[in-house]
């Protein structure tokens, strides 16, 4: 997901207008990295996946599994399929493997590439080891193409590299999260 803003912890005019939103076990603010929302995969692929990999006596029922909804495929490209229970099925954090991404005829090269960049980025760029990190497949936001509709550009990396360490832009995003597509 892409980082969208980052909220200081002195923040006062954020951090009262957005306070409610948090648990109210919360003691004290602190510095917040906003990220995109992953959206679940449409409708129409879900219920592929059901078609797909659901017992025949379940898929009606699957399809019409509310929880079924919240639906993220996460990926396993080392690892393929061991025996499966047929009594459950669920839609919520698919396990999606190596043999089925084959039967699925996906370009499976195109993953690899990706997570391999990414999880290069995190341990030589950010210092982190990753191992805890999921890699999934969902839908984003539509950002707004529409030049009369965008508020603010977003900060290029020249922006950011002028502003004072833990300066908070939360006010220079925009984006339509009632729209979305599909990235995988």
């Amino acid at each position: 997901p892409l980082s969208r803003y980052f909220v200081e912890k002195d923040d006062h005019r954020w951090w009262s207008d957005h306070l409610d939103r948090f648990p109210k076990t919360v003691e004290s603010w602190t510095n917040l990295l906003c990220t995109e929302h992953i959206l679940p995969i449409p409708c129409p692929l879900r219920e592929s996946l059901i078609e797909e990999y659901c017992p025949k006596s379940g898929v009606n029922q699957a399809k019409e599994l509310e929880a079924n909804k919240d639906c993220l495929v996460r990926m396993y490209l080392g690892k393929r399929r061991s025996r499966v229970n047929t009594n459950l099925f669920s839609l919520r954090n698919f396990c999606l493997h190596l043999d089925q991404m084959e039967d699925l005829e996906l370009k499976i090269d195109r993953f690899t590439t990706a997570i391999a960049e990414a999880l290069a980025v995190m341990h030589w760029a950010c210092y982190l080891d990753a191992n805890d990190i999921k890699f999934v497949m969902g839908s984003v936001p539509n950002g707004s193409t529409d030049d009369q509709l965008i508020v603010c550009k977003p900060l290029t990396s020249v922006d950011v590299s002028k502003i004072r360490p833990n300066t908070s832009t939360w006010d220079a995003h925009i984006n339509d999260f009632k729209k979305g597509q599909i990235h995988i």
